[in-house]
């Protein structure tokens, strides 16, 4: 946060403008194809779940714009949607049969279309409920005793 935090205050207006215009362009372009399309399947991560620090790990010494790139590159199909505004949605509906790791499902759907992802996502919590799936170390886990 700190390196995004310095490396804005060296932005110019004009950079600043130029910003706003891609930000702009992705929208637009995400808009047109929901236009056409109820919603877009993508993966949530184009790995499987990685080890807790891996994010931190290459980032050190990286500034706002590194650090940008390097979580864009660990996640980059859910960036698009956070820069263009459109609501989206993971679902747990995989498991990888190696690891039994959760693998999430991004759905995404147009701008203001929340309705359209919260109908799937009960739709699809019905047809394969993922409440008790869980990997023996998640967050809920009780400790050994």
């Amino acid at each position: 946060m700190l390196a995004s935090y310095a490396w804005g205050r060296r932005v110019s207006g004009a950079e600043f403008v130029h910003a706003l215009g891609v930000r702009n362009r992705v929208a637009r372009s995400i808009g047109a194809h929901f236009d056409r399309h109820d919603v877009l399947l993508t993966p949530t991560l184009p790995e499987l779940p990685v080890a807790i620090g891996t994010y931190r790990r290459g980032a050190e010494g990286a500034d706002g714009l590194g650090w940008l790139a390097h979580l864009f590159h660990r996640s980059p199909s859910t960036a698009v949607f956070n820069v263009a505004g459109t609501p989206g949605m993971s679902v747990p509906l995989a498991t990888d049969p190696a690891t039994g790791m959760p693998l999430g499902l991004q759905f995404a759907a147009g701008y203001g279309r929340e309705d359209v992802l919260f109908r799937l996502a009960g739709q699809l919590e019905r047809a394969a409920p993922w409440a008790q799936r869980t990997h023996p170390v998640w967050a809920g886990a009780l400790p050994a005793a």
